[in-house]
């Protein structure tokens, strides 16, 4: 995955987690909380977020702008992860 701030250089990381409303990763490059980014790709395409959260690399990006396809595809994602397929066996 890559991040992009505006004016700034691109970052490469990996994706530790995702959810309709945002995400963590482990980011290749300095952010700070309240920086504006665009994160790609996520469910295909990019995402406008904004950093909420950071401890060392790890930052968590919430998704402030984000299309109802890419919220679809990552619901439809979730449904085929090995977490989801644990959790509805479980209730």
């Amino acid at each position: 995955m890559a991040v992009q701030c505006p004016g700034g250089t691109l970052m490469t990381g990996i994706s530790v987690e995702i959810s309709q409303g945002g995400m963590s990763a482990m980011v290749n490059g300095l952010l700070q909380v309240g920086d504006a980014a665009e994160v790609y790709p996520v469910a295909g395409a990019p995402v406008q977020a904004r950093v909420r959260h950071k401890l060392g690399l790890l930052y968590g990006f919430e998704s402030t702008e984000i299309s109802a396809a890419q919220i679809r595809q990552i619901a439809e994602n979730w449904k085929k992860s090995y977490a989801w397929r644990l959790r509805s066996r479980n209730t």
